[in-house]
């Protein structure tokens, strides 16, 4: 019976340590995600929803037109070579901007990106002047504090090792390795952004982890 005991106590231990592992890894979901951008920036959860859902849209306008998007300390959203081949044939771009396909369809990254970058400017004016149905236009100022926002929490969830599931537009994940997620949308985190992930929270010590980014379906589709 005591042995009987002994083991029975084991199993639930163990599960509890299991299940409280699993508990931490588990990703925050886009609702979270907009709760905690409105909490952070002092946002209306509403405004926080339909300025993150811009957010995407901003991004895949740039990248479709042949851009690296800056978002500074934070990383760098590209479209892979093959992506950048399938719009060659795009009819509604500018002469800069057919050059900018075509640079990120075979050029060096260092040289598309002297010619093809945009910055967090730039999204935050095509966020602004998003058309999600809203009588009121999104506006500058509530974009520039959800993109700082976004950038902040993401950031928050990732030192502690919390992947962030943004749905439309993609998930955020720390692992151990090197390299990127073969994706149509490729991410770069700044060296500032993955030295605070690398960087365990508890300990002080650094670590090999990176980010890596999975588009979302939305973002691939509008990107495609």
């Amino acid at each position: 019976m005591k042995k009987l005991l002994i083991v029975f106590a084991l199993i639930v231990a163990f599960s509890a340590f299991t299940f409280a592992n699993t508990q931490e890894a588990s990703a925050m979901n886009k609702g979270e995600l907009v709760d905690a951008i409105a909490k952070d920036a002092g946002l209306s959860k509403a405004d926080a929803k339909r300025a993150l859902e811009a957010m995407p849209a901003a991004i895949a306008t740039a990248l479709r037109k042949g851009n690296t998007v800056q978002l500074v300390g934070f990383g760098s959203f590209s479209i892979s070579k093959r992506a950048a081949r399938s719009l060659v044939g795009q009819d509604d771009l500018s002469a800069r901007e057919r050059g900018c396909v075509w640079l990120a369809g075979g050029a060096p990254e260092w040289l598309h990106g002297l010619f093809c970058t945009v910055s967090d400017t730039e999204i935050v004016a095509l966020m602004a002047k998003a058309d999600d149905g809203s009588p009121k236009p999104l506006g500058a100022d509530l974009a520039l504090r959800c993109l700082n926002s976004f950038k902040s929490v993401t950031t928050g969830q990732l030192v502690i090792r919390d992947d962030v599931d943004a749905t439309d537009f993609g998930e955020f994940s720390v692992e151990e390795g090197r390299g990127r997620r073969l994706n149509i949308v490729e991410f770069d985190a700044a060296a500032a952004f993955t030295e605070r992930v690398g960087r365990n929270p508890q300990t002080g010590s650094t670590t090999k982890n990176v980010v890596k980014f999975k588009a979302g379906a939305d973002l691939s589709k509008k990107v495609n």
